[in-house]
Protein backbone atom coordinates (compact mmCIF):
# COMPACT_ATOMS: atom_id res chain seq x y z
CA UNK A 1 0.00 0.00 0.00
CA UNK A 2 1.35 3.37 -0.93
CA UNK A 3 2.70 5.82 1.72
CA UNK A 4 0.74 8.98 2.56
CA UNK A 5 2.17 12.27 1.06
CA UNK A 6 2.04 15.57 0.97
CA UNK A 7 -0.70 16.69 -1.61
CA UNK A 8 -0.96 20.60 -1.65
CA UNK A 9 -1.43 23.15 1.01
CA UNK A 10 -5.05 25.02 1.57
CA UNK A 11 -5.29 28.78 2.45
CA UNK A 12 -8.16 30.35 3.57
CA UNK A 13 -8.45 34.34 2.14
CA UNK A 14 -11.53 36.64 2.32
CA UNK A 15 -13.77 37.51 -0.58
CA UNK A 16 -12.21 40.91 -0.72
CA UNK A 17 -8.65 39.23 -0.81
CA UNK A 18 -9.41 35.69 -3.56
CA UNK A 19 -8.59 38.03 -6.49
CA UNK A 20 -5.08 39.59 -5.02
CA UNK A 21 -3.94 36.28 -3.43
CA UNK A 22 -4.50 34.65 -6.66
CA UNK A 23 -2.87 37.39 -8.69
CA UNK A 24 0.22 36.71 -6.43
CA UNK A 25 0.50 33.24 -6.87
CA UNK A 26 -0.01 33.28 -10.30
CA UNK A 27 2.84 36.03 -10.71
CA UNK A 28 4.99 33.58 -8.95
CA UNK A 29 4.27 30.59 -11.30
CA UNK A 30 1.64 28.62 -9.81
CA UNK A 31 -1.34 27.59 -12.73
CA UNK A 32 -4.27 28.43 -10.72
CA UNK A 33 -7.74 26.79 -12.39
CA UNK A 34 -11.46 28.07 -10.35
CA UNK A 35 -14.14 25.90 -9.37
CA UNK A 36 -17.49 26.98 -7.42
CA UNK A 37 -18.24 24.14 -5.40
CA UNK A 38 -21.99 25.79 -4.56
CA UNK A 39 -23.13 22.71 -2.37
CA UNK A 40 -20.50 23.47 0.32
CA UNK A 41 -20.27 27.26 -0.47
CA UNK A 42 -16.65 28.13 -1.74
CA UNK A 43 -15.14 29.39 -4.57
CA UNK A 44 -11.96 27.57 -5.11
CA UNK A 45 -8.61 27.82 -7.21
CA UNK A 46 -6.21 25.45 -7.12
CA UNK A 47 -2.90 24.35 -9.02
CA UNK A 48 -3.04 20.77 -9.01
CA UNK A 49 0.45 19.97 -10.00
CA UNK A 50 1.88 23.24 -7.79
CA UNK A 51 0.32 22.31 -4.32
CA UNK A 52 -1.49 25.09 -3.69
CA UNK A 53 -5.04 25.90 -3.22
CA UNK A 54 -7.01 29.28 -2.25
CA UNK A 55 -10.55 28.64 -0.80
CA UNK A 56 -12.43 31.61 0.01
CA UNK A 57 -16.46 30.91 0.83
CA UNK A 58 -19.53 32.80 -0.73
CA UNK A 59 -22.55 34.70 1.50
CA UNK A 60 -24.26 31.55 2.09
CA UNK A 61 -21.12 29.55 3.75
CA UNK A 62 -19.82 32.26 5.92
CA UNK A 63 -21.23 31.66 9.31
CA UNK A 64 -21.65 27.77 9.01
CA UNK A 65 -19.89 26.22 12.22
CA UNK A 66 -16.32 24.90 11.16
CA UNK A 67 -16.24 26.05 7.76
CA UNK A 68 -14.03 28.65 6.13
CA UNK A 69 -16.11 31.43 6.53
CA UNK A 70 -16.27 30.45 10.62
CA UNK A 71 -12.29 29.82 10.24
CA UNK A 72 -11.72 32.99 8.94
CA UNK A 73 -13.67 34.55 11.61
CA UNK A 74 -11.99 33.38 14.31
CA UNK A 75 -8.25 33.47 12.63
CA UNK A 76 -7.97 36.04 10.07
CA UNK A 77 -6.60 34.78 6.65
CA UNK A 78 -4.06 32.02 6.73
CA UNK A 79 -3.16 28.20 6.10
CA UNK A 80 -6.60 26.38 6.54
CA UNK A 81 -5.66 22.98 5.89
CA UNK A 82 -3.02 20.23 4.35
CA UNK A 83 -4.36 18.00 2.16
CA UNK A 84 -2.28 14.29 2.55
CA UNK A 85 -3.10 11.86 0.09
CA UNK A 86 -3.72 8.61 1.54
CA UNK A 87 -5.07 5.24 -0.02
CA UNK A 88 -7.87 5.17 2.48
CA UNK A 89 -9.47 7.89 3.51
CA UNK A 90 -11.39 6.37 6.11
CA UNK A 91 -8.99 4.53 7.73
CA UNK A 92 -6.88 7.28 7.97
CA UNK A 93 -9.53 8.97 9.79
CA UNK A 94 -10.28 6.76 12.11
CA UNK A 95 -6.52 6.68 13.28
CA UNK A 96 -6.80 10.10 13.52
CA UNK A 97 -10.14 10.15 15.43
CA UNK A 98 -8.82 7.40 17.81
CA UNK A 99 -5.43 9.75 18.41
CA UNK A 100 -8.32 12.78 19.22
CA UNK A 101 -8.37 14.48 16.49
CA UNK A 102 -12.20 15.37 15.29
CA UNK A 103 -13.53 15.66 11.77
CA UNK A 104 -14.84 18.57 10.39
CA UNK A 105 -16.04 18.07 7.32
CA UNK A 106 -16.43 14.74 4.93
CA UNK A 107 -17.27 14.92 1.00
CA UNK A 108 -17.10 12.41 -1.83
CA UNK A 109 -17.44 13.35 -5.47
CA UNK A 110 -17.13 11.63 -9.00
CA UNK A 111 -17.47 12.19 -12.31
CA UNK A 112 -15.76 12.33 -16.11
CA UNK A 113 -13.87 9.48 -14.81
CA UNK A 114 -12.61 10.01 -11.24
CA UNK A 115 -13.22 9.71 -7.79
CA UNK A 116 -12.44 11.93 -4.75
CA UNK A 117 -13.06 11.64 -1.30
CA UNK A 118 -11.91 14.47 1.51
CA UNK A 119 -12.09 14.28 5.37
CA UNK A 120 -10.63 17.47 6.61
CA UNK A 121 -9.86 16.56 10.36
CA UNK A 122 -9.95 20.18 13.03
CA UNK A 123 -5.98 20.10 13.70
CA UNK A 124 -4.79 18.00 16.62
CA UNK A 125 -1.35 19.45 17.97
CA UNK A 126 -1.77 22.42 15.21
CA UNK A 127 -1.69 20.15 12.53
CA UNK A 128 -4.48 20.76 10.38
CA UNK A 129 -4.98 17.91 7.96
CA UNK A 130 -7.38 16.81 5.06
CA UNK A 131 -6.83 13.44 3.86
CA UNK A 132 -7.46 13.17 -0.16
CA UNK A 133 -8.28 9.50 -1.10
CA UNK A 134 -8.74 9.82 -5.50
CA UNK A 135 -7.91 7.57 -8.73
CA UNK A 136 -6.89 11.50 -10.37
CA UNK A 137 -3.69 11.59 -11.29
Amino acid sequence: MPAPRLHHVVFAVRPESFDGASRYLELLGFHLVEYVVDDVGLRVRIDWNGGMELVTPTEEHFAQSGSVGDFLARYGEGLFAVAVRVPDAKGACAVAEAEGAVERYRQHRGGDGFTLTEIDMAPLFGVPITFLETDLE
